[in-house]
């Protein structure tokens, strides 16, 4: 995988090391932009397994919150029958073929330093308000636990922007 180096300005140059992808919707909806970013900083930061696969499942995540709950607009819907999933898999396939959602552009940022690993993922969605997300007893529903998946993947999260904007923070 290449990509091109970070020029977004966020930090102090020479102070990380980074990678930036900018994909649209439509791409990264059919790529697995998380494990193929996992293994390339694997390869590049000499990482234990454990914490590249911990790094996959979080930034899967993350994007599938940001491609469809954010670029899509969809909102969590059940899925607990065929028949839901199906429609489901309806109302991304629409999305996805809309000029709208489909061309909306997802990025991810990933930074690190000799303690850490960040990687963050920012749609171009709506948005949200992080405070009002509804909290849900452990095991109680069965779509709506990303964000508390990645939070015990990681060491530390932030939701910025408006929700737009994830940041996972990983040690190395």
């Amino acid at each position: 995988m290449e990509a091109a180096p970070d020029r977004s300005g966020d930090h102090d140059a020479g102070a990380e090391e980074g990678l930036y992808l900018g994909l649209t919707t439509r791409t990264a909806y059919g790529m697995e932009v998380a494990r193929l970013l996992a293994a390339e900083l694997a390869r590049r930061l000499d990482l234990p397994h454990e914490r590249a696969e911990a790094i996959e499942l979080a930034v899967h995540e993350g994007l599938v919150n940001g491609l469809v709950h954010g670029n899509l607009g969809i909102a969590a819907v059940p899925r607990c029958s065929l028949e839901q999933f199906f429609a489901y898999c309806r109302q991304v396939e629409r999305a996805l073929s809309s000029e709208d959602g489909g061309a909306r552009r997802i990025e991810v940022t990933a930074r690190w330093d000799a303690a850490a690993v960040e990687v963050a993922v920012r749609d171009q969605g709506a948005g949200y308000d992080p405070q009002a997300l509804p909290a849900c007893a452990e095991g109680s529903r069965t779509s709506g636990r990303g964000l508390g998946l990645i939070a015990a993947l990681t060491h530390g999260m932030t939701v910025a922007e408006r929700g737009r904007k994830l940041t996972m923070r990983f040690p190395r």
